[in-house]
């Protein structure tokens, strides 16, 4: 019996480990892609407009996908305290993306026109 509890310990252990794993990646990731926003948000008007008009609908799909990603991640986590530091973060930095993408692409409506 105790050795059926040590390895439900150790599944368990893994589990968490390989959880704190994918969101730390996810956060790095998510921390490069508000870089490389702030990077352009620092272009000049006109150069921002057109970053936003090639890279705009990539952007907005790449969002999308990173998004339900992270909610699968965030359905299935365990709670200790590095997780849930790792997930604010994560969310935080999601938070972030989506306004400095609203900054840089604006309202859909102008997009499409």
């Amino acid at each position: 019996m105790a050795i059926k509890s040590s390895m439900l310990t150790a599944a368990k252990d893994e589990m968490v480990s390989s959880q704190r794993f994918v969101l730390y990646l996810k956060v790095r990731e998510i921390t490069a892609v508000n870089k490389a926003l702030q990077g352009a948000l620092k272009l000049p008007l006109n150069e921002q407009k057109r970053w936003a008009e090639e890279n705009g609908q990539i952007l907005d799909t790449a969002l999308n996908a990173f998004i339900d990603d992270t909610n699968v991640i965030l359905e299935k986590i365990s709670l200790d305290d590095e997780i849930l530091d790792l997930s604010e973060k994560l969310v935080v930095g999601l938070r972030k993306a989506v306004q400095n993408i609203d900054k840089l692409l604006g309202p859909q409506e102008e997009l499409e026109s």
